[in-house]
């Protein structure tokens, strides 16, 4: 076990051996709460390895040990430790998000380098933890945004009105890329609605911006989220259901923006494929202004040898070139209708077994075009079953299933 740093107390008369790492590595938070209150410099303490209680913390992934460390002042980006592992790292190979976003928001520098020039990310990614190394991805912090809250310069008045600054930045920060997803999402916060030709004027300078950086190459991963993002934020508003739609689709899960969804979930006749949406979504990669970036040489090289209604589609390579390659790889993960990976895995349709959903809403939205191909897919299904075993009855999927309705 590795040594423990003395520390001083909180009458700095006397100095006394702190248990307090041993506390932390047996997630005692009530021992290690009690042992903070007579302490007045967490950053004073780390081990004979030069960790601190934060990365001890975040190692183990305990996200309510390290609210209360980062409550009491610990350091974040903390470099003591003998390999330059930061805490963004240790709670990277942890693979908890929510302590990851935790440490992000709290100033985490997701571009630091351990002894072997390796990132959180890149960690993250070593070791199996994707969700992971998407997030850390995605992560655009809130200053990010609400510096454009403010006129800069000559202006009068900002960009962005501040009250929409949260609607930009959590629609920043999606890991689900899929543009039903995104769409659903968009649905729901008016502001961006409200304020679209703003929000998409504010996502371009961000994505010049991230293309500027000061680090070799910028940031090509958030440049171009941010330009996908402005591109299809430009699609919905302009696709925007008119009062006369909006009042016909009122009941529809898909608010105002129904009828773009349904233009989104159309599936060719003979198979389902979303031909309108995979054309949409290589267009905006077309669009993609820097031509000589490596993400967009990447990406047309994986499309330009597959033509439209094959696979892999854009999504999926958007999705890859922005989160990984392997967070979207599992498509038993994926609902069919807005590609949020969930776990478990999301319902199937219970006629056909052959598209599923991560709930009633998504179900609802894809009925209109699955019900075109439901029953021939279930015949599908079942002459496979009975090739395989013609002897043995059909027996009901393990899985929970969702009723057409």
């Amino acid at each position: 076990m590795a040594e423990t740093k003395e520390v001083q107390n909180s009458s700095d008369e006397t100095n006394m051996p702190v248990d307090i790492f041993e506390m932390v590595k047996k997630q005692d938070v009530e021992a290690v709460r009690s042992c903070l209150a007579t302490m007045k410099n967490v950053k004073e303490l780390y081990d004979s390895d030069g960790m601190s209680l934060l990365q001890h913390a975040a190692y183990r992934g305990n996200k309510d040990m390290c609210r209360m460390l980062l409550d009491h002042g610990a350091d974040v980006n903390e470099t003591k430790h003998i390999h330059n592992y930061t805490c963004l790292h240790f709670a990277a190979l942890s693979g908890n998000r929510d302590v990851v976003q935790m440490m992000l928001e709290a100033g985490a520098d997701p571009d630091a380098t351990n002894s072997i020039n390796r990132t959180p990310g890149q960690m993250a990614a070593f070791v199996g933890h994707h969700a992971v190394v998407a997030s850390i991805n995605n992560f655009i912090p809130k200053s990010m945004v609400e510096y454009y809250t403010k006129p800069q310069g000559l202006e009068k008045d900002p960009k962005i009105p501040p009250i929409a600054a949260p609607a930009l930045h959590s629609y920043l920060i999606q890991v689900t890329l899929h543009p039903v997803y995104l769409a659903l999402h968009v649905s729901s916060a008016s502001h961006l609605i409200t304020h679209w030709p703003n929000m998409c004027r504010v996502l371009n300078l961000m994505c010049e911006k991230y293309m500027k950086a000061t680090a070799p190459g910028g940031n090509e991963i958030l440049a171009f989220k941010t330009h996908y993002l402005a591109f299809l934020l430009e699609f919905f508003l302009k696709e925007k259901d008119t009062e006369v739609e909006a009042e016909k689709n009122k009941e529809q899960d898909g608010g105002c923006l129904s009828s773009a969804i349904r233009k989104l979930l159309k599936g060719r006749d003979v198979d389902g494929f979303p031909e309108y949406q995979e054309r949409l979504l290589r267009q905006a990669i077309k669009a993609f202004p820097y031509t000589q970036s490596t993400i967009l040489q990447q990406m047309v090289s994986s499309l330009g040898r597959t033509p439209v209604g094959e696979h892999p589609m854009a999504v999926t390579v958007i999705q890859g070139s922005i989160n990984g390659q392997h967070m979207f790889t599992d498509e038993d993960s994926s609902c069919t209708t807005c590609g949020h990976s969930s776990h478990p895995p999301p319902k199937k349709c219970k006629a056909c077994h052959a598209v599923q959903y991560c709930d009633r809403r998504c179900q609802r939205l894809h009925w209109f075009d699955h019900k075109k191909r439901c029953g021939k897919l279930a015949a599908q299904n079942e002459a496979a079953r009975k090739a395989v075993d013609p002897e043995k009855p059909e027996v009901a999927s393990e899985q929970k299933t969702v009723t057409e309705e």
